[in-house]
């Protein structure tokens, strides 16, 4: 899968430099939305969204008839989501929280502990756009693949279960530091004169490869409290995010 998101890289940079003409467009993009995560063992779930936010800087360029190219660099806020782990174990071993005792020891995370990511991300998108023709002042448009190269800048985390609420701890170090994701979207442009437009659009975004590390381990007991058995927690967590996007392309 790494594979395949460096040959989308390369490929689309490719089309851009062989193609594009000299006009070009820059358009900047304010983008609310929500996340979320999902994985592949049915005892870690989904038990809600992360409301977050972006901030993108864009350039697009002219291919082919209405194809255009574009890259840019967005701030992200807030990404992420909770997950609910039935089975508890010592899930964050490389976090660091204010009670050290939170990742040593077999078990010091109870079954049924949710775990809230906060991710702030620096991140670099790019992707093919087709705009339809345009229809009065509006040009409607279609944008896909969107492969985005996503860097952590830094994470925080809740935990809650049935003996612990802890707010904003440092679970940076249990997130993958790099990661790429794809994605499609489509919108509108608003011509108010030649040279500038306003833009409204929205997107879905998903991730390509596991967003944790994985390096913790999940212990079953039986309901006396013993230890039945030992595991290494490794689920493949993807997120997921739908973006609104509002901006202006000049």
């Amino acid at each position: 899968m790494k594979n395949i998101a460096l040959i989308c890289c390369v490929v689309l940079s490719a089309l851009c430099t062989l193609y594009s003409q000299n006009t070009r467009q820059f358009n900047f993009q304010i983008s609310p939305g929500t996340s979320w995560f999902t994985t592949d063992d049915h005892l870690i779930n989904s038990n809600g969204g992360q409301v977050n936010a972006r901030i993108t800087a864009k350039l697009e360029k002219p291919l082919i008839g209405n194809l255009f190219y574009t890259k840019g660099i967005s701030l992200a806020f807030g990404q992420g989501g909770t997950l609910r782990h039935e089975i508890g174990g010592n899930l964050l071993p490389e976090s660091t929280f204010a009670d050290p005792a939170l990742n040593q020891g077999d078990k010091p995370f109870t079954d049924g502990t949710d775990i809230g990511y906060k991710l702030r991300m620096l991140e670099i998108p790019l992707s093919l756009k087709y705009k339809l023709p345009s229809t009065g002042y509006s040009t409607y448009y279609i944008e896909g693949p969107i492969i985005t190269t996503q860097v952590k800048l830094g994470a925080k985390g809740d935990v809650d279960n049935a003996v612990m609420e802890l707010v904003d701890q440092n679970v940076g170090p249990d997130v993958h530091l790099l990661n790429f994701t794809w994605g499609f979207g489509g919108g509108i442009e608003y011509n108010i004169n030649p040279d500038f437009s306003l833009l409204a659009g929205i997107s879905f975004h998903r991730s390509l490869f596991d967003q944790l590390k994985n390096n913790g381990t999940k212990v079953i007991t039986s309901p006396e409290g013993e230890i039945e058995s030992i595991s290494k927690e490794n689920s493949k967590a993807k997120m997921n995010s739908i973006q609104l996007s509002f901006g202006v392309v000049f």
